[in-house]
């Protein structure tokens, strides 16, 4: 896990999305951070912790401990949604348990079969932060009441409704957008 100042890396966003927060400070904390040992992280936590990964590296022959570099990483083959709906949901969990998830996300099957997989709240507060950064430059929302229109083409099932949690973290923040799907 990514530590920042003695917190790890969910914490500190659960707060940061949770109070009032210097966006500007914020930002100048995640240029601090390089993205390239995050991503090295993220993927050891992955590999070590979500069996149906570390089978499918296993099965190509890929060592995560190997992966010691952003340029090993950007080698490593890419697991397709083919491959990652071949495991059962428990194996594509950290520790083949839910219990890290509060929902379930469902794709709305446009390819011909729907995909279920877990999902948390935790992972919506980057995304979170990047919208009060569009929402606080390009529409001043931070000075006004902003309505927030969600609307995918067949994207309402996952892509809508991550938006929207997203922007619903911002209203608890204390913004004001009213959204819409």
């Amino acid at each position: 896990m990514v530590k920042l100042g003695g917190q790890t890396f969910f914490a500190r966003h659960l707060s940061i999305i949770t109070t009032p927060f210097p966006l500007d400070t914020l930002l100048a904390e995640h240029q601090s951070i390089n993205p390239e040992d995050k991503v090295l992280a993220l993927f050891q936590r992955y590999a070590a912790e979500v069996p149906a990964y570390r089978q499918f590296l296993e099965a190509r022959g890929v060592n995560p401990a190997e992966i010691t570099s952003f340029q090993a990483f950007k080698e490593l083959p890419m697991m397709g949604k083919a491959d990652y709906m071949q495991a059962p949901l428990p194996e594509r969990c950290l520790d083949c348990s839910l219990k890290g998830s509060d929902r379930v996300a469902v794709c709305s099957g446009s390819t011909g079969k729907p995909a279920f997989w877990p999902r948390s709240a935790l992972y919506e507060l980057d995304i979170a932060v990047r919208l009060e950064q569009i929402f606080c430059d390009s529409f001043r929302a931070h000075e006004r009441n902003t309505l927030a229109v969600v609307c995918f083409a067949l994207g309402n099932w996952v892509g809508g409704l991550y938006t929207t949690s997203c922007c619903w973290h911002l209203a608890r923040k204390g913004y004001p957008p009213f959204v819409r799907m």
